[in-house]
């Protein structure tokens, strides 16, 4: 994610600015309030078990620059804050607005048969990143022969392009 303006985050969201500046930066955004960093929006949502308002301080520690809520509970904090109808509601309203406005959008290409898998892999993500200017990755799904993930780990090292399995 690009880093944008809690204004624009609020304005894609379709949440109100309740409490902060429209300029600060938002990096990123999460749930997790352990995984709030500077930068981040923490999104406060209904868990199982409790709510994740009762953490938004906790990830304002952390340095999360905003919290994104549901309508009334901003008074629950005490940093920035943008509220919508439904924080869950918001946050998949936001991350739809974002992914149709990246330049570098995720297209997911399965390669299957019986030969050249691998290495059919290394060259698409390479045509990926030098041709097409993406930052391609490689995902070993290969349950049959263990000995394909590790090929395709040493041509990821190989050509700078990250596996994960």
């Amino acid at each position: 994610m690009r880093i944008r303006s809690l204004g624009e985050v609020a304005r894609l969201a379709r949440a109100g600015l309740v409490r902060g500046d429209a300029s600060i930066e938002i990096r990123t955004a999460v749930i997790d309030s352990r995984e709030a960093s500077p930068g981040a929006l923490f999104v406060a949502l209904q868990g199982d078990h409790c709510h994740g308002i009762e953490h938004a301080d906790a990830a304002l520690k952390l340095g999360a620059a905003a919290v994104l809520c549901d309508p009334g509970y901003s008074d629950r904090h005490r940093g920035a804050s943008i509220e919508a109808p439904s924080a869950r509601e918001a946050l998949s309203t936001l991350a739809g607005a974002i992914r149709e406005q990246e330049e570098d959008q995720t297209a997911a290409v399965a390669v299957t048969g019986s030969v050249g898998k691998t290495t059919t892999c290394a060259k698409l993500a390479l045509y990926l990143r030098d041709r097409k200017k993406r930052k391609p990755m490689m995902v070993a799904a290969d349950l049959q022969r263990p000995a394909a993930i590790e090929q395709l780990k040493v041509l990821g090292r190989q050509i700078d392009v990250p596996v994960f399995h």
